[in-house]
């Protein structure tokens, strides 16, 4: 718990009943707030901390006010300098778009993403009717795996395909974009920034029938 000493006028702070022992005045520990009171020690209570937007911080006071009859610290928030706070917000907005597109990737081992390439080459070929021997070989091993035909195996995979392509055509896009509008933005404007891209993002997966 922490207290200040008022005397004439000035505020000590931060104080301790410690020192107040030390200065001769016999209190307890569990005082009461009035018999502290009498004494010129106040209980200094502190407000909440808020939520720090992107590129900002919140400060606390370092001297207590005196707010309908109680001594707080209040918070205050203020832009991190505009390097800092630009860097910070790219760094955030990076992360933010892994994440979303992990929703995607998640469920597949690496080594099956890292197949995708061929099996849509694969797929299309087959599709088109000039598939090699080795794709026509691999697909109609998956297809029995997954006990389905090849042309449904087919068609599915190039399915996908589009639809993974359009997602991450959209995030190259929109990365893109809201990186420029950091680099030139103000502290302050940073977590609009990000909210956007995040409203876009789930937005875009909406409409592409993926959330």
């Amino acid at each position: 718990m922490k207290f200040l000493r008022l005397i004439n006028g000035e505020i000590t702070f931060p104080y301790t009943l410690e020192r107040l022992r030390k200065e001769g005045v016999a209190v307890s520990e569990r005082a009461h707030p009035h018999s502290l009171a009498k004494l010129g020690v106040f209980h200094v209570h502190e407000h909440q901390k808020p939520a720090e937007p992107i590129g900002q911080a919140a400060i606390l006071s370092e001297t207590p006010v005196l707010q309908n009859g109680l001594y707080v610290l209040d918070w205050t928030v203020v832009d991190l300098p505009v390097d800092q706070a630009r860097a910070i917000a790219s760094a955030a907005m990076l992360a933010w778009i892994s994440n979303f597109l992990g929703r995607f990737t998640a469920p597949y081992p690496l080594a099956e993403q890292l197949s995708w390439g061929a099996k849509e080459a694969a797929a299309d070929a087959y599709l088109d009717g000039d598939a090699t021997m080795k794709q026509l070989a691999h697909l109609t091993d998956e297809a029995q795996a997954k006990q389905t035909t090849v042309t449904l195996l087919a068609t599915s995979i190039t399915e996908k395909a589009e639809l993974f392509h359009a997602i991450m055509d959209f995030a190259s896009g929109l990365r893109s974009r809201k990186q420029k509008q950091i680099a030139a933005a103000q502290p302050a404007d940073l977590q609009g920034i990000l909210d956007g891209a995040m409203g876009e993002a789930m937005t875009k997966a909406a409409e592409l029938g993926v959330i």
